[in-house]
């Protein structure tokens, strides 16, 4: 997909929201200078990887005009098509493709209106003789997030479906270890061992393995979400995602780990400090 942007205006817009230059490579005068004279071009992420590209490489692009050959200046997170996008300017992108035909404005209110009043009054011009529709940010969020609050929802099923096994999986290891070792546990009581203490011991016992499970999780996750799902989400979308890494839900998963950690040792705990003493030292 080729995305054509009237950049002198776009960048001006972002300057009144105060926001940065993009793409930050246009920061470089030499490089805007070649870009607006559209001799240049700004490629998606998933574009560079499918075309094997690179900044500082040459393009050739067959156009309604003829081949033609762009200047790799820079390279972006772009999402607007699952095959790859490269930006020109607006005018080059008419020149060559003879289409002046516009596919999105961007608004910016200003002091003194509001959104939902601009909205409107776009809404009743732009309908009247044309199939258009006005978003706001909020509206765009929402259908984004919905969207993909549906694609993760079966991996949230079986996100709980997996901490439903490892809680029962924790509660199993730790009760064959209290059943294993009856005759030591029976033993630290006949020398003096309270019934807290033992509880104490396995609840303990329970808080490391889940602190051993959450260090190992988070590692094999990152490296899971990274490395296997960056080139199953470009096999099966055609996108690059970029990695984020979201460190208050680590945080919350470590908490929840330690607690649920804490939640399995308990009953086997309890079980252990109930073991009556004689029977358990003859226990074999």
């Amino acid at each position: 997909m080729a995305i054509g942007i009237d950049m002198r205006r776009y960048q001006s817009a972002r300057k009144d929201k105060a926001m940065g230059i993009w793409p930050a490579e246009l920061e470089n005068p030499s490089v805007e200078a070649l870009f607006l004279s559209g001799q240049g071009t700004i490629v998606s992420s998933n574009f560079a990887r499918g075309y094997g590209v690179r900044p500082g490489d040459v393009m050739h692009v067959n156009t309604p005009s003829g081949a033609v050959s762009f200047k790799v200046l820079g390279e972006v997170d772009d999402y607007s098509w699952q095959h790859g996008s490269f930006i020109l300017e607006l005018a080059a992108l008419e020149k060559l493709w003879k289409d002046d035909a516009v596919s999105y404005i961007d608004v910016s209110v200003g002091p003194g209106h509001t959104i939902q009043e601009v909205k409107a009054r776009i809404q009743s011009v732009a309908t009247t003789d044309r199939d258009a529709f006005a978003y706001d940010r909020v509206e765009i969020q929402q259908v984004t997030n919905s969207v993909l609050e549906q694609a993760v929802a079966m991996a949230d099923l079986q996100a709980m479906i997996g901490i439903l096994i490892g809680v029962l999986g924790v509660v199993n290891a730790i009760w064959i270890g209290v059943m294993n070792r009856k005759r030591e546990i029976a033993l630290w009581r006949a020398i003096g061992v309270l019934k807290t203490q033992v509880t104490s011991i396995v609840l303990y016992e329970g808080i490391f393995v889940a602190i051993f499970a959450t260090l190992v999780g988070t590692i094999g996750g990152l490296y899971g979400g990274w490395v296997p799902l960056r080139s199953f989400s470009y096999d099966t979308t055609g996108y690059l995602y970029p990695i984020i890494i979201p460190w208050a839900h680590l945080a919350f998963t470590a908490v929840l780990a330690l607690a649920l950690g804490l939640l399995a040792g308990l009953f086997p705990a309890r079980q252990a400090a109930k073991l009556p003493i004689l029977d358990s030292i003859g226990y074999e």
